[in-house]
């Protein structure tokens, strides 16, 4: 049984035609079918616009022009009036924010769409919902009512409604994906532009004190690192994230070619981060790379994890393409006596890690990101300038001259990365000859 024929429509000259095959009329030279072009119209005027409700409309006029013409009921020559089709269902919000989320490319798109398609849907008492506006309809008051119900939802973790960074958090993808709409003629302006900043989201804690332990004393950064009973190959870990405010993305994306010989310090060259989710390589976060000199005491350590550590742990000699840190290939299955190299640490991995040895410690618990914070708390408690340490954590995103092309020298970094002393308390490795007490 043939397939049944399906109008087309085609916009030309300003305006949509409905193609149709004349099945019923008598082929033509080449054996093919004639065809007609019929105007379609809307409410008795012709359909110009070229949005995607407006196509919608089209293709439903063509098939339902071809399907009377099938069935004998409308033909070109006595121009029987053609039933208008269903009215064409506009895309709501809802439908919108997910289908332009689920085409974006950045890291944290996933997230951004299933926040969305959970926050969208909340309805209120009298059974409204953002999710299922029409978007082009929705308005800022309508975006104001919607925050409302998201301020008032309760969390899953403390049944305490939100705090304000959360719900900024929960507007931003939603606000993104209706600028998105005003791109493609769906909106003619932005509903998220002109909120007044009382009902704007700020990004502030709910707590304004909980930042005060995202990061570490120097007393328990030097008994963290100093502690005999950690693993080798975590002390490495957490000596790179404590002496080069590296994210953990990007930490566990260094390998042993980013380590640069130079003078008077090594540079550790960050230019890769690793997805904590989808496991892909991509450039950081800034797109722009940094170089941080090597603190002589992480020098000590990746010196002697270079050698005697990775043999010990991984049975071979590092390459200059190995990760820093990788994991135990095989998932910890034992090739004789030894376990070979794999690909890059899980960030779940060394959250594990860096939990089980805090309280090792004695060390109330922390989040990986606290270790950069304490970098910069300890950059700043050395009397390093401000200019130059924080290059090591951002790179310039200004578009200040000043902020681009004003960078210190590298023998400048390397006196201020000096100027950070440690003692770890119980250093497990031997300090080579001259290290001496500037640097402990």
């Amino acid at each position: 049984m043939a397939r049944p024929r399906t109008g087309s429509a085609v916009h030309r000259k300003g305006r949509w035609y409905a193609r149709i095959t004349l099945s019923r009329e008598p082929q033509g030279p080449s054996g093919e079918r004639p065809r007609l072009e019929e105007p379609i119209t809307r409410e008795g005027q012709p359909v110009t616009g070229t949005t995607k409700a407006d196509e919608t409309y089209a293709k439903r006029y063509a098939r339902r022009l071809q399907e009377r013409y099938d069935e004998g009921t409308w033909s070109p020559a006595a121009r029987v009036p053609v039933a208008p089709p269903p009215p064409s269902v506009e895309m709501t919000v809802g439908a919108w924010c997910d289908d332009w989320l689920g085409k974006q490319k950045y890291p944290e798109a996933a997230k951004d769409r299933r926040r969305t398609k959970a926050a969208l849907p909340l309805v209120d008492a009298h059974g409204w919902s953002l999710g299922a506006l029409a978007i082009s309809k929705i308005t800022p008051q309508d975006v104001a009512r919607w925050l409302e119900l998201v301020r008032a939802r309760k969390t899953v973790r403390s049944q305490k409604p939100p705090a304000p960074r959360t719900v900024r958090n929960t507007l931003d993808p939603v606000a993104r994906a209706l600028r998105g709409a005003v791109f493609h003629q769906l909106l003619v302006q932005d509903p998220t532009a002109v909120l007044p900043t009382d009902i704007r989201p700020q990004a502030v804690d709910a707590d304004p004190t909980v930042r005060r332990d995202y990061q570490m004393p120097r007393a328990e950064v030097e008994v963290l690192l100093g502690e005999p009973s950690i693993e080798p190959r975590w002390m490495v870990v957490w000596f790179v994230l404590l002496l080069t405010g590296a994210r953990v993305s990007e930490a566990v994306a260094l390998r042993w070619r980013d380590l640069l010989d130079d003078r008077p310090l090594r540079r550790v060259k960050i230019t890769r981060q690793i997805h904590h989710r989808t496991r892909k390589v991509s450039a950081l976060k800034t797109q722009a790379c940094r170089d941080v000199p090597e603190h002589p005491l992480l020098r000590v350590v990746l010196d002697w994890w270079a050698g005697e550590g990775w043999l010990a742990e991984y049975g071979r000699a590092p390459t200059p393409e190995d990760f820093l840190v990788p994991v135990r290939a095989g998932t910890g299955r034992r090739r004789g006596d030894r376990v070979g190299a794999g690909g890059p640490l899980w960030q779940q991995a060394v959250w594990d890690a860096l939990q089980r040895d805090l309280e090792a410690c004695g060390i109330q618990s922390h989040r990986i990101h606290d270790l950069r914070h304490t970098l910069a708390s300890l950059c700043a408690d050395a009397g390093m300038e401000e200019n130059v340490a924080s290059r090591w954590t951002h790179a310039p995103t200004s578009k200040s001259s000043r902020h681009l092309y004003a960078v210190p020298s590298w023998d400048r970094q390397c006196a201020e990365m000096i100027k950070l002393k440690l003692s770890p308390r119980r250093f497990r490795l031997p300090l080579p000859a001259g290290f001496g007490e500037p640097f402990r």
